[in-house]
């Protein structure tokens, strides 16, 4: 798995400077208009715990692109076959005006 823990999530967005606010979720979860206009739908290819095989996993995260693209690519390793996309979410709220604490208690 590419998250061991929430602590391993802080430790490494804060490393890159990016926010992670769904991890291993749902794809439609991108469609929340809770989220900030600045969300990422990161699509990415994870093992599957026990077995051989990857499956599609989806997390969605706040930063610069070329930021969750770095911590990606280091996560999942040189492959860079593993990582299939980073879209927008379809979030509508200003970045200035979204409180993560607030979006995460929802869950």
């Amino acid at each position: 798995m590419i998250w061991m823990s929430n602590n391993d999530i802080e430790v490494t967005a804060e490393k890159y400077g990016i926010r992670i606010l769904e991890a291993n979720c749902e794809i439609s979860k991108a469609q929340n208009k809770a989220l900030p206009t600045n969300s990422y739908l990161i699509t990415y290819l994870d093992m599957i715990p026990g077995g051989g095989s990857y499956s599609k996993h989806y997390d969605i995260a706040t930063g610069k692109r070329v930021d969750i693209f770095d911590c990606y690519y280091d996560k999942l390793g040189k492959d860079s076959r593993r990582l299939l996309g980073i879209e927008w979410t379809d979030g509508a709220v200003n970045p200035k005006l979204f409180c993560a604490k607030s979006y995460l208690k929802q869950g």
